[in-house]
């Protein structure tokens, strides 16, 4: 038989077969059971049927809880009720109106490529907090009853209870006034790329720092100022910073810390608190503690009447809505009609007929003439405003009444409409999130009641605001911006310096005949007024005595440590018919005086003599200009309604404040 020709393929076929059907049921094994050949990229990473369920369900809760850790802001009417439900719920105040956009019909649905599509366009930076204008200083001194500061603790109950009142005390202090403009830092935050919902600026509470101005001439270190407030809003942690939990896609806060946060902001979110943290209550405290329920020393806490903002806008405050009582002016003799604008009716009375005289009838025309001007140029509201000033005015002749509440009538709808355009743009405003916590441009005030007498300061200010992002790091280019709940602005510029007025004064007006002793006299300002006495006192003598028997004691920190007979000096002397002065050479006493710090001071006989008489005439003049101003309130019931309607607020009982130094006081 004869040998077949078997080839290599022919001979090894069923091992390629089943060597090529291995290869291939290996692949589908770790194609299909192994791995997935189904994988898409998701915020630059390769993600696998498996892993991308995952990270969607990771994202859809986290959006979950976000969404239920918010409610609706609520109405007016349920403002309180929806609060204090949100403390509760440790909810977030959503607006009253979301934003919508128009898109097109069937859009297309968006790519998913990380967190930063859906919560932001763009990160941005978190601004500075702009500062307030260059400070105005007033100062000034009066028995007060200044409640301890109540404390309102952040996500703490508040306590509603009534503390004691103050015993009055003699007060001295510096007011420290200055502008700040909410629409400048609304800009500011829009310019920044600030989201539509964090363009607000949310004060939390206006720092000062004071400089003392040292015998050498020289400015001291900067010192932190606490203004005096009746009430304060502090938080209740322990720590300044915001946790931030490190995420796969970005940050988050704990739900301790975003419940804080919430809290913190809804306690300043309200135009009424904001008023008070720039505007704390001073003047109505201030009483007379001669006579019962007096406010003879109202007039003693003084503010500008004009500010000027940064924008070179002015500020009025004699508006009523600051709440400030200012002294009366000349034409406070003429009555003052109840007015929002503060404008005033010249109106006086003839004493022998008691019909009122030609300036009512004057005062009444040029209203008139304004009005009609207003009603030209489509200004309804101040046009109605200023015919209401005279119909109201009872000293207006009644024909001119009953004409001009005929043009009221006339125009009643074009009122109407007016105010409703009105609204509607106050409302737009609102939406846009443009001062609604205030005006554009508002003051701010800070009252100093730790100054001493005689003693020369100046100040500077700035403000401590809500950080707009704290705890939302995702939308910052530096997420550690986050961590801060406030943010303390610039600060304003150096006022100029003021001195507070002194409150004793010592003076040695004669030696005795032996040469050893000293006629010592002490001018005290205590319980609203100036009082003196003297007592004749030999070297090495405490400066301290009483008046009468039963009188005040009368106290200076010193001791006489020597008496000089001839001590050479030069007296200032008016040129007659001049504006110059000369010096003439002469002989006088002086008395040295020691301190319990060391310090010496000389008063020379002469000198003091003429002080002596200076000091006397200008507290004579200080209480004759105060006379003044309760006699032309008096003639002003307006003014008179306004200050007995305030009540103070009640609190505990506080010592009355008493300092002495070695200087003028």
């Amino acid at each position: 038989m004869a040998k077949q020709n078997v080839t290599f393929v022919e001979r090894h076929v069923e091992k390629l077969v089943i060597a090529v059907a291995g290869a291939v049921l290996l692949a589908v094994a770790v194609i299909y059971l192994i791995d997935s050949p189904h994988e898409v990229e998701v915020a630059g990473r390769s993600l696998g049927p498996r892993e991308f369920y995952a990270a969607l369900g990771d994202k859809a809760n986290l959006a979950r809880r976000r969404m239920q850790d918010v409610t609706p802001d609520a109405t007016d009417g349920e403002k309180n009720t929806a609060l204090s439900k949100t403390f509760e719920n440790h909810a977030t105040p959503l607006p009253r109106e979301l934003l919508v956009a128009n898109v097109s019909l069937n859009p297309p649905v968006p790519e998913f490529d990380g967190m930063e599509r859906f919560t932001a366009p763009g990160k941005v930076d978190v601004v500075a907090i702009l500062p307030p204008t260059k400070p105005v200083l007033s100062t000034g001194r009066a028995p007060a009853r200044l409640p301890a500061p109540k404390v309102v603790y952040v996500g703490a109950n508040p306590d509603t209870g009534i503390g004691e009142l103050p015993l009055t005390s003699d007060w001295h202090w510096v007011t420290v006034t200055a502008a700040i403009s909410r629409k400048a830092q609304h800009a500011t935050f829009v310019k920044a790329g600030y989201d539509a919902l964090r363009l607000e600026l949310i004060v939390t509470e206006v720092r000062a720092e004071r400089q003392e101005l040292r015998p050498n001439g020289q400015w001291s270190k900067p010192q932190p100022v606490e203004g005096y407030a009746p009430n304060r809003i502090i938080g209740t942690r322990g720590r300044a910073k915001i946790e931030l939990v490190r995420e796969e896609d970005g940050y988050s806060v704990t739900p301790d810390d975003s419940d804080y946060i919430h809290a913190y902001r809804s306690e300043f979110d309200e135009e009424s608190v904001q008023a008070e943290v720039l505007r704390p209550p001073f003047q109505q405290y201030l009483k007379d503690s001669a006579s019962s329920g007096g406010d003879r020393f109202a007039y003693e806490w003084q503010v500008p009447k004009e500010l000027e903002a940064s924008d070179g806008s002015t500020i009025d405050l004699t508006d009523r809505r600051f709440n400030i009582e200012f002294p009366p002016d000349e034409d406070a003799k003429f009555r003052t009609v109840g007015s929002s604008t503060g404008k005033r009716g010249l109106v006086d009375r003839n004493a022998a007929t008691g019909r009122p005289e030609r300036n009512a009838i004057v005062w009444a025309r040029d209203l008139l003439e304004e009005a009609n001007q207003a009603l030209a140029d489509g200004e309804y509201l101040k046009a109605e405003e200023l015919w209401g000033l005279i119909v109201a005015n009872d000293e207006v002749p009644a024909r001119t009444r009953d004409s001009t509440q005929q043009l009221l009538d006339k125009h009643q709808r074009d009122f109407e409409r007016a105010r409703r355009d009105e609204q509607v743009a106050s409302r737009r405003e609102e939406e846009k999130g443009i001062c609604r916590l205030g005006k554009d441009v508002e003051p701010l005030w800070l009252n100093d009641t730790t100054v001493e007498p005689g003693k020369t300061y100046r100040y500077r200010v700035s403000l401590v605001a809500v950080n707009q992002y704290a705890g939302s790091a995702n939308f910052l280019k530096n997420p550690q911006d986050a961590r801060t709940l406030v943010n303390q602005g610039q600060w304003s510029p150096w006022s100029d310096p003021i001195t507070v007025r002194p409150a004793k004064y010592l003076f040695v007006t004669a030696i005795r005949g032996d040469g050893n002793t000293a006629r010592v006299e002490i001018h005290e300002w205590a319980d609203g007024r100036w009082t003196s006495a003297g007592k004749d006192l030999t070297v090495g003598s405490v400066v301290a005595f009483q008046k009468g028997r039963n009188g005040p004691t009368f106290s200076y920190d010193a001791i006489i440590l020597a008496i000089d007979l001839a001590r050479p000096y030069q007296q200032r002397l008016e040129n007659r018919g001049d504006d110059g002065f000369r010096y003439k050479a002469g002989v006088t006493e002086a008395v040295v005086l020691v301190n319990s710090n060391g310090e010496t001071l000389e008063r020379l006989v002469a000198d003091d003599i003429l002080r002596k008489r200076e000091v006397t005439a200008a507290i004579k003049e200080e209480e004759k200009e105060r006379q003044e101003k309760l006699k032309l309130r008096s003639r002003s019931p307006d003014g008179e309604r306004r200050l007995r309607a305030r009540t103070p607020h009640r609190g505990p009982e506080r010592p009355p404040r008493r300092r002495e130094s070695i200087m003028e006081e």
